[in-house]
This record gives structure tokens, sequence and C-alpha cells, in this order.
């Protein structure tokens, strides 16, 4: 699945914004560090402060390409919104370059993660691998599920605007909520036998993308490059196996070779060099990655535990996850499947 999973979002995303072939591998490299950043894999001090640069980096590249955009339009995203004038107008550049960057880690790293979990549930249960491979029309769907059981966000963290009550608890301003989505997507009210996967599932919709205003910007592009990607792997690939599909009967995706590995001594890829500014463009105002260490507590792993610490099996989670105290391992654990 490395050769199919890991790099086909971001290759999509990246040709779909417009990013010339020669900015594809560091565009591909600020994105893996976005994502150790994102997703509370950087906990050396080295690797938080590459991670910030990485997103500083990202973010200025971004930049750079709406104003070469701007001046030379091409057949892109970034071209198509700028041609229909609706950068300053329904949002300010500033806006836009972010949006730019967190649909950039959201269009790669999380849909990797989404093909693989999809791939790997299928195969931990034949008689449906067998049903979608008889019904193609049945991908959608999968992808669906897989979303709702194993879907590559499990939560999401928030900070109390105000004081407020919540089922009978009384929240304080500047409280941190977690929002576990992944408890709710099993929730046996809204969901029949929840902790089962079926492609043929039908009624309650999930909360894999979120809801509201928070919904994920990037849900139409992941959907489309997941439905793709599992459709032709098992279109095509009848003899495809996975090294252990029983590590993952609808497990989280740290028992999953899906998630991002933790932090290894082993990899130490150097960082690209800054590009430089294209002809006419005006250099950016510098910033600096704020002090070590974070401000606030470091962020809950996805699979819902905080980093450096093992899950209890009592919990239901994998005590192979490689989030756990054992993460300085320079491999990940052996009972993960190479998938």
């Amino acid at each position: 699945m490395a050769d199919v999973a890991k790099p086909l979002p971001a290759l999509v995303f990246a040709r779909w914004l417009g990013i010339p072939r020669t900015d594809a591998p560091s565009f591909w490299y600020w994105n893996a560090r976005v994502a150790d950043l994102v997703l509370g894999t950087a906990q050396e001090e080295s690797e938080y402060r590459a991670s910030l640069q990485a997103l500083v980096s990202l973010e200025d590249y971004l930049a750079d390409l709406v104003a070469r955009r701007r001046a030379e339009p091409a057949d892109d995203l970034i071209s198509q919104v700028l041609r229909e004038g609706r950068v300053g107008d329904s949002v300010t550049e500033e806006e836009f370059v972010g949006m730019l960057t967190q649909m950039a880690f959201a269009g790669g790293e999380t849909t990797s993660n989404l093909i693989a979990n999809t791939v790997l549930a299928l195969h931990a249960r034949p008689v449906q691998l067998a049903a979608v491979r008889e019904d193609l029309g049945l991908v959608q769907g999968t992808v669906e599920e897989a979303l709702r059981l194993d879907g590559p966000s499990k939560m999401s963290i928030r900070t109390a605007a105000r004081d407020l009550g919540l089922d009978g608890h009384t929240l304080r301003a500047g409280d941190r909520i977690f929002l576990v989505t992944a408890a709710a997507n099993r929730d046996p009210a809204r969901f029949e036998d929840p902790d089962r996967f079926d492609v043929r599932r039908t009624g309650a919709t999930h909360l894999g993308f979120g809801f509201g205003a928070h919904f994920c910007i990037g849900a139409a592009l992941a959907r489309l490059v997941a439905v793709a990607a599992v459709e032709t792997l098992v279109r095509d690939h009848p003899g495809l196996t996975v090294a252990d599909p029983t590590g993952s009967p609808g497990s989280p995706p740290c028992s999953t070779a899906a998630s991002p590995p933790c932090p290894s001594a082993t990899d130490r890829r150097p960082a690209p060099r800054h590009r430089p500014l294209p002809p006419g463009a005006a250099p950016r105002r510098s910033r600096k990655a704020p002090p070590w260490p974070p401000p606030s507590p470091a962020p809950v792993h996805g699979c819902g535990h905080p980093p450096g610490t093992a899950p209890s099996n009592s919990s239901g989670w994998d005590s192979r996850c490689p989030c756990s105290a054992t993460a300085s391992a320079s491999s990940p654990s052996p009972g993960s499947p190479s998938a």
C-alpha cells in the first residue's frame, strides 16, 4: 500500500493545485512534517521545530504560488478561483492561502489513511470483500463505512470560549474539550450493530468528515480519490493480500499501517532548501517558530490516548499501538500489517 495509498492523494492534490513537478519533493516533505505536527508525532523539540518550520514553508510556498498564478494563470484550481474573483470578495488572500495550506495536509495524509484502512477492513472480512468484487457499486458505501468505523480522524479538540453547561457538567472558558467523533460514529442509538463493518449499511450519517461549519473542506476530493483507489485495487488486483489482516477488525488506526509511524531514530530526512521567490514576487514577512515547549499540552493522538503512554487493553485499543511508550524504537511494531 505504500506504493498507492501513501503517494496517490498528495499527487492528485498537487496536480489539482498546479504544483510544478520540480517542486513536488519539497511539497511532499512539508506535508509529511505538517502531518507530524497535527497528529502529535513530533515529540522532540527538534521534531517540533522542524514541523513548525515546514508549516511556515508550506504556507509561504502556497502564497508565492497564488501570486504567480495571479500573474500567469494556468489550468488549475488556484487560477480558476482567482479568475472568478472570489479572492478579495468572499475571502481575503491570506484566508485563501490558509485554506490551501489546510487542504494540502488534509488532502494527503488523511486520505492515504482512509484508502489503507478501507482495504485493510475488506481483507479482514473475505465475505464483504467478495461482495464488493461482485458488485463494484458497493465501493462508495464501503468507503463511507470505513470512514464511520475506522476513519482517519478520531477526535477534534476545541477550547470553550465561555462558561457553559453540557450534559450536567459545567465547562469554564478556556477548558479544552475533546470531541470524540469516533465514539459518535459507533453510537448504538444511531447505528444498528455499530461495531460491525457492513458495506451495505444505509441510514444515519457518520461524522467522519465533521459537521456544520467545521465540515471537512476537502471531503469531496477525499471521497473521489479514495473511491477510485479502492475500486481499482479491488477490481484489478484480485491477488492483493495483507500480511496480517486480523490486526484490524474495526480497530483504531494505530494498529494498522495506515497510521503514520511514530518518530524513528532512523527517519531523519534533511529538510529541503527554501525555494527562491518567483520573478517579481515580493518577499513575505519572515516568521519564527513559537518557543518550545508548546503553550498548551501535547495533543492526544487519533488512537485516543496521550502521546508517550501505552493504551489500555480494557478500553479495546490494540496493545501493539506504535504510539505507545515504546515508540522510540526504530521500527514499527512487529504485529502491524504491511499494507
